[in-house]
């Protein structure tokens, strides 16, 4: 049991209060979102939220970043590694299912464009520090 996607709603900020969000976490980094998007801030609801991160390359399955699976279902690896702005790092090749555990807060916006990919797509931010994603994260990855 976890939360369907479509019914995963939450407050809206703008792109630029979500990246402030993000800087405190991750300082010096470029900010994953445009500044005049809306962004949904939601809590994982009861059984959870479930996640697809596309990976590979010099890129882990471990990552802040993750989509959720009705925005790259039926994708391409170039079409979700664009929509994403994915680093040239991550040949996305490789999928890991996430399983967020009630109460974590995600941010839900359209990606930046960034590393030279367009962006534009759904991403999902983990609102949770880096070094904690394996404690608090199930992750399940296929090859």
């Amino acid at each position: 049991n976890y939360t369907p996607a479509n019914e995963l709603t939450g407050r809206p900020i703008t792109g630029a209060e979500a990246n402030r969000i993000f800087a405190e976490r991750n300082p010096g980094w470029e900010p994953p979102f445009p500044d005049e998007a809306i962004v949904e801030v939601v809590t994982a609801g009861p059984g959870g939220v479930t996640l697809v991160r596309n990976h590979g390359g010099g890129s882990g399955a471990a990552s802040n970043f993750a989509s959720l699976a009705e925005d790259v279902d039926g994708l391409t690896i170039g079409d979700i590694r664009s929509s994403a702005s994915l680093p040239d790092v991550n040949s996305g090749e490789k999928i890991s299912i996430y399983q967020v555990p009630e109460g974590e807060t995600l941010l839900i916006g359209p990606a930046k464009d960034n590393f030279g990919q367009t962006g534009q797509g759904r991403q999902v931010y983990l609102d949770i520090p880096s070094m904690e994603i394996l404690d608090r994260v199930t992750i399940t990855t296929f090859d």
